[in-house]
């Protein structure tokens, strides 16, 4: 049975790794929903407003959409959001941040606009975060005196939406019903468990280790025979 080259089973093993890699599943969608809008809305250019979220594993976020409320869709021309982490109930340290330009469109079945941003691979594990979600080119921006109200949704089990109608950190939990929840999807890719690369790992180290070994062995044979061969010749 001819073996096969150094060369090639290197790169057999080479490919086997890649391909298994490649193999494990990338789940993409929308791991956050919180919808439909109910109507109602916060003030989002005059007051900060943050909302709670919770992953259930590790992700990449790819976007983060929402519902708002303005006298023309153009008057969200920028958004600043910040994802922070829950510190008993209150914005922690803050994780991500930046200003984007939404994409915006009008939502008929719903009566609101509807912004969607996209992110820069945010990468979360599973666990509690606020979202901020700010209408402006910063968190204390006024917008050009636009306002803008990120659509609210029927209460629910989440903890309640934090306000600061001064202009620092929300803190201030809202209470009234119908304003205590906040709209917005969160679109992210499954980050794959490690479980499986682990356990493939020896496998793996296993092929490379065999193919490097074997290239040793035929070597030290070749050296043999050219030994050998000389020995031989020297006596003829």
């Amino acid at each position: 049975m001819k073996q096969l080259s150094a060369a090639k089973r290197h790169f057999l093993a080479v490919t086997f790794a890649a391909a298994f890699y490649s193999a494990i599943p990338a789940h993409a969608g929308t791991i956050v929903d919180q919808s439909p809008p109910n109507g109602n809305g916060l003030d989002m250019t005059d007051y900060r407003v943050a909302h709670d979220f919770t992953l259930a594993g590790s992700y990449v976020l790819d976007a983060i959409s929402f519902w708002y409320f303005a006298q023309d869709q153009s008057d969200l021309s920028n958004v600043t959001y910040g994802i922070y982490q829950n510190s008993s109930g209150a914005l922690g340290a803050l994780l991500y941040t930046g200003t984007l330009t939404p994409a915006t469109s009008f939502d008929n079945v719903n009566d609101a606009f509807f912004a969607t941003i996209t992110l820069p691979d945010d990468t979360l594990n599973a666990g509690t975060y606020w979202l901020e979600l700010h209408g402006g080119t910063s968190f204390t921006d006024d917008n050009g005196t636009l306002e803008v109200d990120w659509a609210n949704v029927a209460d629910n089990a989440n903890l309640d939406a934090l306000i600061n109608t001064s202009g620092g950190l929300p803190n201030t939990p809202v209470t009234t019903s119908g304003f205590e929840q906040l709209s917005f999807l969160l679109d992210g890719t499954a980050v794959p468990e490690p479980s499986a690369a682990l356990l493939a790992a020896p496998a793996l180290a296993g092929l490379l280790g065999f193919s490097a070994v074997s290239a040793r062995l035929r070597k030290r044979r070749a050296h043999l025979a050219a030994a050998i061969r000389v020995t031989l010749g020297n006596r003829l």
